[in-house]
């Protein structure tokens, strides 16, 4: 009976001993899984920053886009004006001339 109680106590004892490793390894996995969520913490977080500056650089770019448009028209509107304002003189000499 004593053999049979020791290697129940010897097979409890080196189960508890493999629960323990086990233990320590989750707590190691846990820990490096910890480190991994903080990193890629850091990573959204920079790619969230350099989501908003080129966000911002595209507005820029717009807005640019915007007033380098209108000012395309406006020299172009003042072109078609300078070239009315010559013909309606043309016409003025021709009626003058008359």
């Amino acid at each position: 009976m004593t053999d049979h109680r020791n290697e129940l106590l010897n097979n409890f004892e080196r189960r508890v001993y493999e629960l323990l490793g086990l233990c320590d390894r989750q707590r190691k996995r846990i820990e490096e899984l910890k480190e991994l969520v903080v990193a890629k913490d850091k990573e959204l977080q920079e790619a969230s920053r350099l989501a908003e500056e080129w966000k911002a650089r595209y507005n820029d770019l717009l807005t640019a886009r915007v007033v380098a448009t209108d000012d395309t028209s406006m020299r172009n509107a003042r072109k078609r004006l300078a070239d009315l304002v010559k013909k309606v003189d043309r016409c003025i000499d021709l009626l003058k001339s008359e």
